[in-house]
């Protein structure tokens, strides 16, 4: 009986200890799509989470300070490369968010070919894929500038009527119940024309090597909160990248991207927790 009361007083203490490590993690991530994925945890533990523009994100990762950060996939990859970062990828939060939008009258995608488009996210994942979509789909802008982030995109889409620009969800949705003539066309719907895959990683919540190395378990339940948070994880289905799903699987292709689809009704975010 000892023996059994000393078991259950060990597991009992060692799920609060479990439990401790975990509410007392601290989580920076950059303000917009990314962010959705934590939107819940942050509003019951506001303390915890601390959310910046983009650019700073490197100075986040150099003070090492949060448990957790959330940051494009190349960002931290090459933060990390170079020696300036301890922070591991963790889990993937945000896939395919990204769409070209415009207030044009009719507008296609084919009008940016020798038109002037605005990204935002310059040397990000987030550009490079736009741009590898554009050009494997033989759609080339005349003109590319770029702004921070897609707050100013949408910003730009909304006070310019002939503006051309990448946004993101949920800024997309924002601008389309502020102007109801904002057409957008996925990113992913390009992409997918030109790979066969459906979805591309941008964030990635990243871990901090000391938090990783001694709160593997709280680490873990950690990410099982973050993912049962999700809303888009709570939809349903098997959001992973096909890759993940079936290995060497490619989908076939869709609709050509002349005409692409409207984003009147924008899926999810994809995102795959890691296990």
């Amino acid at each position: 009986m000892k023996k059994l009361i000393a078991l259950v007083l060990a597991a009992l203490l060692a799920l609060s200890l479990c439990a401790a490590g975990a509410e007392g993690f601290t989580l920076t991530a950059p303000s917009g799509a990314p962010a959705l994925a934590v939107a819940t945890l942050a509003t019951q533990n506001p303390e915890a989470f601390t959310f910046i523009s983009a650019e700073t994100i490197p100075a986040a990762f150099a003070a090492n300070e949060a448990d957790f950060i959330i940051a494009p996939i190349n960002a931290g990859a090459k933060l990390f490369k170079a020696g300036k970062s301890t922070y591991r990828l963790a889990a993937v939060v945000t896939w395919g968010n990204l769409y070209f939008a415009s207030q044009r009258e009719g507008f296609q995608l084919a009008d940016m070919n020798g038109a002037k488009v605005t990204l935002f996210g310059e040397n990000t994942i987030n550009a490079s894929v736009a741009l590898y979509a554009l050009k494997q789909n033989g759609i080339e802008p005349a003109e590319v500038e770029y702004l921070a982030g897609a707050a100013n995109t949408q910003a730009l889409l909304l006070s310019d009527a002939e503006a051309i620009v990448l946004t993101a969800e949920p800024a997309l949705t924002a601008a389309k119940i502020k102007n109801d003539k904002v057409t957008g066309y996925a990113v992913n719907d390009l992409f997918r024309e030109a790979t066969g895959f459906d979805g591309y990683t941008q964030a990635g919540l990243f871990v901090r090597a000391e938090t990783a190395d001694t709160q593997a378990e709280a680490v873990a339940a950690y990410l099982k909160e973050i993912e049962a948070a999700d809303p888009a994880q709570r939809q349903g289905g098997d959001r992973r990248h096909p890759e993940l799903r079936h290995p060497l699987h490619r989908r076939d292709r869709g609709e050509g991207a002349g005409g692409g689809h409207r984003a009147d009704r924008p899926d999810p975010v994809r995102r795959r927790c890691a296990r």
